[in-house]
């Protein structure tokens, strides 16, 4: 660089090196494991699980860091499970199938695109080489429920079961 100030000459050499960059890893995430999700007391769908990680208000549909009901990016292994017309979860899956549900929170990778609430990636369980499975009765009577403070609320006395069942096994064994 050369600086001319009336008669005056003056050559100045500046040099510049990189600076060093430190890549830290800033995602914050909760894995809602079935260690977890067998002792609390939820509906049983994937999506209601999901209230229980911080910064998460609401059940079915749930604000994750105050974004909207549709700015959550729902995945099943991985892969968009987003209703493309309201932006919502659009798949619901059979709950003992799930081993984990992340909810990945804040400094996610752009790689996976399209929300400004949260990432919720539902992991389902991985085959093996041996037959399992699994069987649920689950007992809903509506007169289990308390009573709302409005006149006439009433409650009908009847055992409603509702059968679950799992399945799997090796296709072609290791």
């Amino acid at each position: 660089v050369k600086m001319i100030s009336g008669e005056v000459t003056e050559t100045v050499t500046v040099t510049a090196t990189r600076p060093v960059v430190e890549k830290t890893q800033t995602e914050k995430s909760v894995q809602l494991d079935k260690t977890f999700t067998e002792n609390i007391p939820a509906v049983r769908q994937y999506q209601s699980l999901i209230q229980y990680a911080p910064g998460v208000v609401g059940g079915a549909n749930p604000n994750i860091l105050g974004g909207t009901q549709n700015s959550n990016q729902y995945l099943v292994d991985g892969v968009s499970a987003r209703d493309p017309v309201t932006g919502t979860f659009g798949l619901n899956l059979f709950y003992d199938a799930i081993e984990s549900v992340d909810v990945k929170l804040t400094g996610v990778s752009a790689e996976y695109g399209r929300f400004s609430g949260g990432v919720v990636n539902a992991v389902t369980k991985s085959g093996g080489n041996e037959l399992s499975g699994s069987f649920r009765v689950t007992f809903d009577n509506d007169d289990w429920t308390a009573l709302t403070p409005y006149p006439n609320d009433r409650r009908t006395d009847k055992v409603i079961p509702t059968y679950e069942a799992t399945l799997g096994g090796p296709i072609l064994r290791d």
